[in-house]
């Protein structure tokens, strides 16, 4: 971005924003976000386009412990997820999975 004077603004480091939990993501976390974990594990279904916001505990992986997860929060008090939830946000927790943003974060 040029700046008055002739000089380039650098442009703003691209930062992640998700809801943890919300697979899909349709904005919503849900009973259809543990399913969509579950069909991408089981029935070789697609992989949630934000592996992260899949990634229900935080652990780095998406695996059956997430649908489980999700599963307890939504129907078994078991608290909340953890950060971002229940807003969007950066990851706090370095992790290999992909940096990813979704929409209406």
């Amino acid at each position: 971005m040029l700046v008055p004077g002739g000089g380039v603004r650098p442009a703003a480091p691209c930062v992640s924003s998700f809801r943890r939990g919300d697979a899909l993501p349709d904005g919503l976390v849900g009973v259809s976000d543990a399913i969509a974990v579950l069909e991408h594990l089981f029935r070789g279904g697609r992989r949630p386009p934000c592996a992260d916001a899949g990634d229900a505990d935080d652990d780095g992986e998406l695996t059956i412990a997430d649908a489980v997860v999700l599963l307890f929060h939504l129907f078994a008090g078991a608290g909340p997820l953890p950060g971002p939830s229940p807003d969007c946000g950066p990851d706090p927790t370095a992790d290999r999975l992909a940096e990813c943003s979704t929409p209406g974060c």
